[in-house]
């Protein structure tokens, strides 16, 4: 069920709609995979995604899972959080784009997103997420470095306890760095 996801998607885009496709897929420099094994789950898609990185040896991939599944194989880099805690690494991010001055002007909601980002710092992150300092650093570099990026998010965040922070959190990053409505970026459920 996308009842959480489709919520914060109709919050941020006025439909519950995802605002990307798997052309968007193809055509990124960036993709993360978080709460998905889709090797498994959406064979589909990954083996799109498993050509599109043949094809285009430059396309990143960042897998975010606690276990290293089958996700991983394809994946430049693999972030092993601690099961949870993905809203905190994305609340990360969104603080990490706001001290690089990588927030788009016009982010609607961001006074107040960014105000409860405030503080997550690197160090906050690396411990709640159980993650090395440098590994969170070097994740955030290349996001906010990507000139497209995709955060392909399923059923690991949808329908966790705090799956309605972690879609927000999602969201709000693409909202803010303005990775969205245009090919190869954006949310994508």
């Amino acid at each position: 069920m996308h009842v959480v996801s489709g919520h914060w998607l109709q919050a941020a885009f006025g439909a519950d709609v995802v605002p990307c496709s798997y052309d968007d897929v193809e055509n990124s420099d960036l993709v993360v995979l978080v709460g998905s094994n889709a090797a498994w789950a959406h064979p589909v898609l990954f083996q799109r995604l498993a050509q599109a990185k043949r094809d285009n040896p430059r396309l990143r991939i960042v897998a975010i899972d606690p276990r290293r599944t089958a996700t991983c194989e394809i994946a430049d880099r693999h972030l092993a959080l601690a099961p949870g805690s993905d809203g905190g690494l994305f609340a990360g991010l969104l603080n990490a784009l706001a001290e690089a001055g990588a927030c788009v002007d016009g982010f609607r909601d961001g006074p107040q997103a960014l105000a409860a980002a405030r503080g997550w710092d690197v160090a906050r992150v690396a411990a709640f997420c159980g993650l090395p300092a440098d590994e969170v650093a070097g994740f955030y570099r290349e996001f906010i470095a990507a000139p497209r990026a995709i955060t392909l998010y399923t059923m690991g965040i949808n329908q966790s306890a705090s799956g309605s922070d972690k879609c927000n959190a999602i969201i709000n990053v693409h909202l803010a760095s303005g990775k969205y409505g245009r090919r190869g970026c954006g949310p994508f459920r």
